[in-house]
């Protein structure tokens, strides 16, 4: 069974794979881009509203369908037209609702590990399965160049907290950083979106509070997430993200925050990035 297939059984995964068919029409025919803007938003929208009441009532009917749901509003999150202001993950109000959608989604998927695995896209979770155990804090932070520059952020945030109360967001997002920049580094070839948005699910959600109010320190923990998302700018849906998001963030830091994040940039400016998907 296909995805498509899938779709024709449950509306809101239909109106997901539509939403982003359109936003693709969108960037191939500029004449139209409007049109396509405006329907691809309607589909999102509905297929939302319907996959965020059932996230509550989980079972194994539709669990292969809401986590194909959830991938396909990160895909059109990233996809869709954003503002000078836009910072994916978060907003004013809080997380972006891509963001609650996935991340419940990641909260209560263990349970549904084995309906998963069995299922009609088990070979596809599987494969998710095995990229989350690349996942590893070895080479340890002091034994590579992007360890020891974590370690490094880790050291300056840490030595600049006044709260203990935020150690353990920061520390919590940087952990999970250094392994998906592990992921990265030794693995950069077989890259794919889903290890850069492990990060995403694993990091606390103290974090993304921290996030939302512009702390100096978790900005500039999202500034190295930044080379995460600059690897998958091959894909269309990606494309511009990762400099958005640093022009963003180098824009809201001080001289002194700005130093701390030169080399993520760098890592940007001189990354090779895979031919276009």
């Amino acid at each position: 069974m296909t995805v498509c297939e899938i779709g024709f059984s449950n509306e809101f995964v239909l109106r997901g794979i539509l939403a982003i068919a359109a936003l693709h029409l969108a960037s191939l025919r500029p004449s139209r881009k409007d049109f396509y803007i405006s329907r691809g938003i309607m589909h999102h929208e509905l297929g939302l509203r319907r996959a965020t009441s059932l996230l509550p009532y989980m079972d194994k009917e539709n669990c292969t369908p809401l986590c194909i749901f959830a991938a396909l509003a990160g895909i059109f999150a990233m996809a869709r037209p954003r503002t000078q202001e836009d910072f994916l993950l978060v907003n004013d109000k809080g997380l972006a609702n891509w963001m609650v959608l996935m991340r419940g989604m990641s909260s209560i998927i263990g349970s549904a590990t084995p309906t998963l695995f069995s299922g009609p896209l088990g070979p596809m979770f599987q494969n998710g399965h095995r990229r989350f155990l690349l996942r590893s804090p070895e080479p340890p932070m002091d034994s590579s160049v992007h360890g020891e520059e974590v370690k490094l952020l880790q050291q300056r945030i840490l030595s600049s907290c006044v709260d203990p109360r935020l150690i353990e967001a920061y520390i919590g997002a940087l952990t999970e950083l250094h392994m998906s920049l592990n992921v990265l580094y030794t693995y950069a070839e077989t890259y794919e979106a889903s290890d850069a948005f492990i990060w995403v699910f694993r990091t606390p959600e103290a974090y993304f509070v921290l996030l939302k109010n512009q702390d100096p320190g978790a900005l500039c923990i999202f500034a190295f997430f930044c080379v995460l998302l600059h690897q998958l700018g091959a894909h269309w849906w990606a494309k511009g993200w990762s400099t958005h998001l640093m022009d963003q963030i180098y824009r809201l830091l001080d001289d002194e925050h700005r130093y701390w994040v030169q080399w993520p940039i760098k890592q940007i400016e001189g990354m090779r990035i895979p031919e276009a998907l």
